[in-house]
């Protein structure tokens, strides 16, 4: 099977990892020219991927039953897990989590380079059709399935603008 994955941030490295058997074959396409953009960011540049205190407090919303259902003490275990089983292992300082390398970006990249996933960079996504077999990226890239972890609108200079937004709606994605 042929996957396709729009986004090179964490999230998307970790949909490639989970993705990847000996039968997928699965492609990441990022709009920047490096991964994980985002989170080379946090921490001053050592990638703060989670802190010790996680709770519906941290966050502003109007829904905190489905924050709860989210960051419950157990999938922030499964988390965690899932990260150290990759070789990201926390080094926590004053209750924020960084890797021991202090780069997980890099970390998540080469986990994915030595599964053998492929990246297609500097290739930002500005059309996508459904095909016979399942999507048509670009009108040159297709897969049988496609998943969208391009991030938000939070953070336009890192390339989450917002803009595939409007060609999810033209496929009825809202």
């Amino acid at each position: 099977m042929n996957i396709i994955i729009i986004g090179a941030g964490p999230s998307g490295m970790m949909c490639a990892i989970k993705a990847k058997n000996g039968n997928n074959n699965v492609t990441i396409i990022e709009k920047n020219d490096k991964v994980g953009k985002k989170l080379l960011l946090t921490g001053s540049g050592r990638c703060n991927y989670a802190n010790e205190i996680i709770n519906s407090d941290c966050y502003f919303t109007e829904n905190s039953d489905l924050i709860e259902n989210i960051i419950n003490p157990g999938e922030i275990d499964l988390m965690h897990r899932k990260l150290e089983s990759i070789g990201i292992y926390p080094d926590i300082i004053n209750g924020y989590y960084y890797p021991y390398s202090h780069n997980s970006a890099n970390l998540l990249f080469e986990k994915c380079k030595s599964l053998g996933i492929n990246f297609i960079f500097n290739e930002e996504v500005n059309d996508i059709k459904k095909s016979n077999i399942g999507f048509k990226i670009n009108n040159k890239y297709e897969c049988d399935k496609l998943v969208i972890a391009c991030g938000g609108k939070s953070y336009p200079k890192t390339g989450s603008d917002g803009e595939l937004y409007l060609i999810l709606k033209k496929l009825g994605i809202n």
